[in-house]
């Protein structure tokens, strides 16, 4: 097989992924759990939404979710499960109630997950999610010192000031001068002469 059966399976997932699915439910007292047949909960966080059990700690977490809070590398091989139909009939899905697909979480791992094709929900019992990599988060600049903000502010003032300088607006308003601006401003900043 080689190379072209790398090349299907690739494209494979790709259509798997792009398949429609059911739009995500806005009421989670429609999704049930697949093990306690309970309501779930809805639960946001920064990357979105995903729905709990609040008797058994299972989780239902949709594609994008996924996409967004764990790395390529910890979710394809799930996928590639799915695709492969590796697995076996078992819960209903919260959502759509038809059966979804018991596979391993990842090759490396006895952890197995149920996947519903159709709505592209992944079960996760509790703390079978922990088996993932999530994505690392960008670090946060931290904020320049006042100082610093405070000289650049000066420098935009006196390149506005020059002839040609960098205002939007070339003419200042009448009776107005950057200097004034500075002295309502209350600055501690020493003017040229």
């Amino acid at each position: 097989m080689g190379h072209h059966g790398n090349h299907f399976r690739f494209s494979a997932i790709r259509i798997l992924l792009y398949l429609p699915q059911h739009p995500m439910p806005e009421d989670s007292s429609d999704l049930l759990c697949p093990r306690c047949q309970l309501s779930l909960t809805r639960v946001g966080t920064s990357n979105g939404v995903f729905w709990a059990c609040n008797r058994c700690g299972g989780r239902a977490i949709g594609l994008e979710l996924l996409r967004r809070t764990f790395t390529p590398d910890s979710i394809n091989p799930l996928w590639l499960h799915v695709f492969r139909s590796e697995g076996s009939k078992s819960s209903p899905c919260p959502s759509c109630r038809n059966p979804m697909i018991e596979v391993a979480l990842t090759d490396d791992t006895l952890v197995k997950v149920d996947v519903c094709r159709l709505c592209h929900f992944v079960w996760f019992d509790m703390c079978e999610s922990d088996a993932l990599r999530p994505r690392s988060l960008p670090e946060k600049q931290a904020p320049l010192p006042q100082k610093a903000r405070e000289a650049i502010a000066l420098r935009k003032i006196e390149q506005m000031a020059k002839p040609g300088g960098t205002l939007e607006q070339k003419t200042p308003a009448p009776g107005f001068s950057w200097k004034q601006i500075l002295e309502v401003l209350d600055t501690n900043v020493r003017l040229p002469n």
